[in-house]
Protein backbone atom coordinates (compact mmCIF):
# COMPACT_ATOMS: atom_id res chain seq x y z
CA UNK A 1 0.00 0.00 0.00
CA UNK A 2 1.23 3.47 -0.86
CA UNK A 3 1.38 6.24 1.70
CA UNK A 4 -0.75 9.26 0.99
CA UNK A 5 0.73 12.75 1.21
CA UNK A 6 3.26 14.99 -0.45
CA UNK A 7 6.84 14.19 -1.05
CA UNK A 8 9.52 16.71 -0.21
CA UNK A 9 10.16 17.38 -3.92
CA UNK A 10 6.48 18.15 -4.57
CA UNK A 11 6.38 20.50 -1.57
CA UNK A 12 9.49 22.37 -2.75
CA UNK A 13 8.02 22.75 -6.27
CA UNK A 14 4.72 24.16 -4.91
CA UNK A 15 6.54 26.62 -2.61
CA UNK A 16 8.76 27.76 -5.52
CA UNK A 17 5.72 28.34 -7.78
CA UNK A 18 3.87 30.27 -5.06
CA UNK A 19 7.01 32.37 -4.38
CA UNK A 20 7.38 33.21 -8.09
CA UNK A 21 3.70 34.20 -8.36
CA UNK A 22 3.96 36.33 -5.21
CA UNK A 23 7.05 38.05 -6.56
CA UNK A 24 5.29 38.82 -9.85
CA UNK A 25 2.17 40.19 -8.16
CA UNK A 26 4.17 42.30 -5.71
CA UNK A 27 6.20 43.81 -8.57
CA UNK A 28 2.92 44.66 -10.36
CA UNK A 29 1.48 46.30 -7.23
CA UNK A 30 4.67 48.27 -6.54
CA UNK A 31 4.73 49.61 -10.13
CA UNK A 32 1.03 50.55 -9.88
CA UNK A 33 1.61 52.44 -6.63
CA UNK A 34 4.67 54.23 -8.10
CA UNK A 35 2.63 55.27 -11.14
CA UNK A 36 -0.19 56.56 -8.95
CA UNK A 37 2.28 58.56 -6.82
CA UNK A 38 3.90 60.04 -9.93
CA UNK A 39 0.57 61.02 -11.50
CA UNK A 40 -0.80 62.55 -8.31
CA UNK A 41 2.45 64.54 -7.83
CA UNK A 42 2.29 65.72 -11.44
CA UNK A 43 -1.36 66.63 -11.05
CA UNK A 44 -0.53 68.70 -7.97
CA UNK A 45 2.20 70.60 -9.86
CA UNK A 46 -0.09 71.25 -12.83
CA UNK A 47 -2.82 72.59 -10.55
CA UNK A 48 -0.42 74.95 -8.76
CA UNK A 49 0.93 76.23 -12.08
CA UNK A 50 -2.56 76.61 -13.50
CA UNK A 51 -3.62 78.76 -10.53
CA UNK A 52 -0.61 81.04 -11.06
CA UNK A 53 -1.25 81.36 -14.80
CA UNK A 54 -4.93 82.10 -14.25
CA UNK A 55 -3.98 84.83 -11.76
CA UNK A 56 -1.64 86.40 -14.31
CA UNK A 57 -4.26 86.13 -17.03
CA UNK A 58 -6.90 87.78 -14.87
CA UNK A 59 -4.65 90.76 -14.16
CA UNK A 60 -3.52 91.09 -17.79
CA UNK A 61 -7.14 91.03 -19.00
CA UNK A 62 -7.83 94.02 -16.74
CA UNK A 63 -5.07 96.29 -18.08
CA UNK A 64 -6.30 99.87 -18.04
CA UNK A 65 -7.44 101.31 -21.38
CA UNK A 66 -4.78 103.29 -23.22
CA UNK A 67 -5.23 107.01 -23.66
CA UNK A 68 -3.37 109.40 -25.95
CA UNK A 69 -1.51 110.74 -22.92
CA UNK A 70 -0.89 107.47 -21.05
CA UNK A 71 0.54 104.14 -22.18
CA UNK A 72 -0.68 101.58 -19.66
CA UNK A 73 1.88 98.91 -20.54
CA UNK A 74 5.14 100.23 -19.12
CA UNK A 75 7.49 97.29 -19.60
CA UNK A 76 7.21 94.31 -21.93
CA UNK A 77 10.25 92.05 -22.01
CA UNK A 78 10.66 88.31 -22.26
CA UNK A 79 11.04 87.93 -18.50
CA UNK A 80 9.04 90.89 -17.17
CA UNK A 81 5.67 92.49 -17.81
CA UNK A 82 4.63 95.69 -16.06
CA UNK A 83 1.33 97.50 -16.57
CA UNK A 84 -1.32 99.72 -15.00
CA UNK A 85 -4.50 97.99 -13.91
CA UNK A 86 -7.71 99.74 -12.98
CA UNK A 87 -9.41 98.58 -9.79
CA UNK A 88 -12.36 99.91 -7.76
CA UNK A 89 -10.21 102.15 -5.56
CA UNK A 90 -8.07 103.57 -8.39
CA UNK A 91 -5.13 102.45 -10.47
CA UNK A 92 -2.33 100.10 -9.41
CA UNK A 93 0.92 99.15 -11.11
CA UNK A 94 1.47 95.41 -11.44
CA UNK A 95 4.65 93.66 -12.47
CA UNK A 96 5.31 90.00 -13.10
CA UNK A 97 9.01 89.06 -13.22
CA UNK A 98 10.90 85.83 -13.71
CA UNK A 99 13.91 85.56 -11.41
CA UNK A 100 16.25 83.23 -13.26
CA UNK A 101 18.57 82.50 -10.33
CA UNK A 102 15.71 81.66 -7.97
CA UNK A 103 13.53 79.99 -10.65
CA UNK A 104 10.60 82.00 -9.36
CA UNK A 105 7.89 84.13 -10.91
CA UNK A 106 7.29 87.13 -8.68
CA UNK A 107 4.11 89.21 -8.46
CA UNK A 108 4.64 92.84 -7.39
CA UNK A 109 2.13 95.65 -6.74
CA UNK A 110 2.69 99.42 -6.53
CA UNK A 111 -0.56 100.66 -5.01
CA UNK A 112 0.12 104.40 -5.12
CA UNK A 113 1.99 104.51 -8.47
CA UNK A 114 5.08 106.09 -6.87
CA UNK A 115 7.51 103.64 -8.50
CA UNK A 116 8.11 101.70 -5.28
CA UNK A 117 6.49 98.30 -5.16
CA UNK A 118 4.55 98.02 -1.90
CA UNK A 119 3.76 94.34 -2.11
CA UNK A 120 5.71 91.42 -3.52
CA UNK A 121 5.34 87.66 -3.30
CA UNK A 122 6.34 84.52 -5.15
CA UNK A 123 3.56 83.44 -7.48
CA UNK A 124 5.27 80.34 -8.89
CA UNK A 125 8.45 78.58 -7.83
CA UNK A 126 10.48 75.85 -9.48
CA UNK A 127 10.11 77.24 -13.00
CA UNK A 128 12.97 76.07 -15.20
CA UNK A 129 11.95 78.60 -17.87
CA UNK A 130 9.39 81.36 -18.16
CA UNK A 131 8.72 83.68 -21.08
CA UNK A 132 6.30 86.37 -22.16
CA UNK A 133 5.69 86.71 -25.89
CA UNK A 134 3.74 89.69 -27.21
CA UNK A 135 1.75 89.85 -30.43
CA UNK A 136 0.22 92.73 -32.36
CA UNK A 137 -3.22 92.65 -34.01
CA UNK A 138 -1.70 91.03 -37.13
CA UNK A 139 -0.24 88.15 -35.05
CA UNK A 140 3.33 89.38 -35.46
CA UNK A 141 5.68 89.22 -32.48
CA UNK A 142 6.25 92.69 -31.04
CA UNK A 143 8.03 94.34 -28.12
CA UNK A 144 6.48 97.78 -28.63
CA UNK A 145 4.05 98.32 -25.71
CA UNK A 146 1.58 100.36 -27.75
CA UNK A 147 1.27 97.54 -30.33
CA UNK A 148 0.52 94.72 -27.89
CA UNK A 149 -2.77 93.01 -28.65
CA UNK A 150 -2.21 89.54 -27.19
CA UNK A 151 0.15 88.14 -24.53
CA UNK A 152 1.37 84.55 -24.52
CA UNK A 153 2.88 83.11 -21.34
CA UNK A 154 5.07 80.01 -21.61
CA UNK A 155 6.14 78.24 -18.44
CA UNK A 156 8.28 75.11 -18.07
CA UNK A 157 8.69 73.23 -14.81
CA UNK A 158 11.09 70.31 -14.45
CA UNK A 159 10.43 67.87 -11.62
CA UNK A 160 11.81 64.39 -11.23
CA UNK A 161 13.57 64.50 -14.58
CA UNK A 162 10.37 65.27 -16.49
CA UNK A 163 9.68 68.67 -18.06
CA UNK A 164 6.15 70.00 -18.11
CA UNK A 165 5.38 73.00 -20.33
CA UNK A 166 2.21 75.08 -20.20
CA UNK A 167 1.08 77.90 -22.49
CA UNK A 168 -1.49 80.54 -21.66
CA UNK A 169 -2.69 83.28 -24.00
CA UNK A 170 -4.46 86.42 -22.87
CA UNK A 171 -6.25 89.22 -24.72
CA UNK A 172 -6.43 92.41 -22.64
CA UNK A 173 -10.14 93.35 -22.60
CA UNK A 174 -9.73 97.10 -22.69
CA UNK A 175 -7.72 97.22 -25.92
CA UNK A 176 -9.43 97.73 -29.25
CA UNK A 177 -9.79 94.55 -31.28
Amino acid sequence: MKAKGLTLIELIIVITIIGALTLGFSWYFIKTIDLWNFLSFRNEIVNQIRIGLIRMGRDIRQIKRRTPTQETIEEATESSFQFIREIDTGDVRIRYRYLTNDTEVVYEVDQDLDGVFDYSHTLLSGASSFRFTYFDSQDNVTTVPSDIYRVKITLTVTEGGEALQLHYEVFPRNFKY
